[in-house]
């Protein structure tokens, strides 16, 4: 098998055993909102960074390093000679098969379908996004009765609305707006309304349009 192979089944394997532990923490030991929201992005980062460092770290058994220089120093001090000895050619034998497969062909599969994966994924993410913003670009602003259900200190100019059915929610990666459908200017008391702006303003303060759209990238 070769050093290649060995590298990535190394860092393949101990990122799954830390995504796994990574999981149970989230799921099992923490319950807080917040808290398992960090726990998750370290575990995510961990998950690249710890395998990736934990699988080029040297063997308890290695052998002793020798320094390039002084090697390559000794061979060209060293007399070497050549002696050629006259044989004869046994007969020929039947060669071995070669094996059907080998793990580093496996490996170099492996590999090319985790690539192809990774594109496949990144793609489908930039064309959702892409349809997110460009939705948010096409939201209309409210009109004069709606602006007058809102409290007095809402951020008016972030404002949108959409038509159908959905929820309060925060698009778009440059100047995000607060979305909100057209039904809920009915269905909304002016206190409900300050409630709903805080917890969208908050998403705003944080920009957590770009955070999941990095957490995605990860």
């Amino acid at each position: 098998m070769s050093a290649s192979s060995i590298s990535f089944l190394n860092f393949g394997i101990h990122s799954l055993v830390l995504a796994a532990l990574g999981w149970l923490i989230v799921r099992i030991v923490i319950r807080d909102a917040r808290r398992r929201s960090m726990v998750a992005n370290l575990a995510i980062l961990f998950c690249i960074l710890g395998a990736f460092e934990i699988s080029f770290l040297p063997y308890p058994n290695g052998v002793e390093k020798v320094p390039m220089l002084n090697a390559i120093h000794q061979t060209f001090e060293t007399d070497w000679k050549i002696n050629v000895n006259p044989m004869t050619s046994p007969a020929l034998k039947d060669a071995p098969s070669a094996p059907i497969w080998n793990v580093d062909a496996v490996v170099q599969a492996l590999r090319w379908i985790v690539w192809s994966i990774t594109v496949l994924l990144l793609l489908r993410l930039l064309i959702q996004s892409a349809r997110v913003q460009r939705w948010a670009w096409r939201l209309r602003i409210p009109s004069q009765a709606e602006y007058d259900v809102l409290p007095a200190d809402a951020p008016f100019e972030r404002f949108r609305v959409f038509e159908g059915d959905g929820a309060p929610c925060v698009a778009g990666w440059f100047f995000p707006v607060i979305a909100v459908p057209a039904a809920a200017f009915q269905q909304l008391t002016r206190e409900q309304w300050r409630w709903v702006i805080r917890h969208e303003q908050e998403h705003l303060r944080c920009h957590d349009t770009v955070a999941v759209l990095l957490q995605n990238i990860v």
